[in-house]
């Protein structure tokens, strides 16, 4: 039921895109990896069990995108079954100018139970902004991404913000292999009522290109660890996964 939902959406999806812009013009990628558990950028485990992440963003060369990503516990059945299932819809317009890369958009999250009313669900609203400074096979960049949240109906959960800046690192070992990996701060405000303060993280990922369009994500890891004294239970948190990557 699930499955057949989710493609009838990506087709959707798809479909409306291709009416807007023509087809052979947009760019779609699929992001589909298991993870071991689904830790949110500030520290907080929203399901500490395995789950699927499945991402289809398409992209037009202006620069405008759309993405539909969903959450799925690893043992689903059901469309929507336990609090690890979640639906993700974003547009959003990416761009430079001059060195620097910037990224801006608006996401809503329905959260479980899924399509059940807007209440619990999130609105998102974030920029990025990055300097990428490349030389030989390795690639840094400086950037820094406020993410704005607010309750899509009631007062629940509590609106907050986060603002993340860090340093991200891309090193082209070869061809056929590739590692990536990021090191940043995130000051949160205390969105959905958790204690302001920072959370470190450290996140990399070794990526094996299979061909132009099938790359494979062999492992990831991301670890997030509070920075500042905190009473709401966050505390160190380890995710690990794996996947692949198709561009179309």
């Amino acid at each position: 039921m699930r499955f057949t939902i989710l493609v009838t959406s990506f087709a959707l999806l798809f479909l409306g895109a291709c009416a807007t812009f023509p087809a052979d013009r947009i760019q779609p990628t699929l992001n589909m990896k298991w993870l071991s558990q689904d830790v949110r950028p500030n520290g907080a485990v929203k399901y500490d069990k395995p789950s699927v992440q499945t991402d289809l963003t398409l992209t037009h060369p202006n620069g405008v995108y759309v993405g539909l990503l969903d959450y799925a516990g690893a043992n689903d059945a059901d469309l929507s079954s336990n609090k690890g299932d979640e639906i993700d819809y974003t547009i959003g317009y990416r761009t430079a100018v001059g060195p620097m890369k910037l990224d801006a958009g608006f996401s809503y999250f329905d959260s479980f139970e899924l399509w059940n009313g807007s209440r619990g669900n999130i609105l998102r609203c974030y920029g990025d902004a990055s300097v990428p400074i490349t030389a030989g096979d390795h690639t840094l960049a400086l950037y820094l991404r406020p993410e704005f949240r607010f309750p899509a109906s009631g007062a629940q959960p509590e609106a907050g913000a986060w603002l993340i800046g860090g340093v991200r690192h891309r090193w082209e070992i070869a061809e056929f292999l590739n590692f990536r990996q990021g090191v940043s701060v995130n000051h949160d405000t205390g969105f959905a009522g958790l204690d302001s303060g920072f959370i470190g993280s450290y996140e990399a990922h070794v990526n094996i290109p299979l061909s132009k369009v099938v790359s494979f994500d062999a492992i990831s890891l991301r670890v997030y660890t509070p920075l500042s004294p905190l009473d709401d239970n966050r505390q160190t948190e380890t995710a690990l996964g794996a996947g692949i990557i198709v561009r179309f």
